[in-house]
């Protein structure tokens, strides 16, 4: 694990990226978007929210004085250990480091939401029609969501073979 410099600078970067967009999007939805915003009327809509449960609702039935300290704690271990994956993921490893930066900037963002405001502002409702509602997210819940799929995928892949001299 050398030039720390280097992949801190990398975690910075692309993690700082998600975290920014993040952050500066759940502010123009607390600014804005208190009612609904059709951006097609079919199935995407912005819609502010607070989300004071976890993904899907989970935990919503447990009193907040339970909540918010298991969030809290399971939030902070969860960027402890993507953060050190990150620093011992090989530099060759380009995907798998570019997805632990984004896990890490997404998983930040809804950490600073719980810590700062006891809940994450969530505004991007998908459906399809009246019938089928997807529960809403934000840009946070992206990154974690995108960068644990390229992970999963990654690990498909075969290992590249090392090339030997002469």
């Amino acid at each position: 694990m050398t030039n720390w410099p280097a992949r801190l600078g990398y975690l910075l970067a692309v993690g700082g990226a998600w975290f920014a967009a993040d952050q500066v999007t759940k502010q123009m939805a607390r600014d804005g978007a208190k009612r609904p915003v059709a951006v097609f009327d079919s199935w995407w809509h912005l819609h502010y929210v607070e989300n004071r449960a976890g993904a899907f609702g989970l935990f919503s039935s447990f009193g907040e004085e339970w909540r918010m300290p298991f969030f809290y704690v399971v939030g902070a271990i969860c960027i402890v250990l993507l953060i050190g994956c990150c620093f011992y993921t090989p530099p060759t490893m380009k995907l798998q480091r570019w997805s632990l930066a984004t896990m890490i900037g997404g998983a930040f963002g809804n950490y600073v939401d719980r810590v700062r405001l006891r809940y994450v502002v969530d505004f991007v409702s998908w459906h399809v029609g009246d019938r089928f509602y997807w529960p809403s997210f934000n840009i946070a819940d992206t990154a974690v969501v995108v960068g644990a799929a390229l992970m999963i995928l990654e690990s498909f892949r075969e290992p590249r073979q090392q090339l030997s001299p002469g």
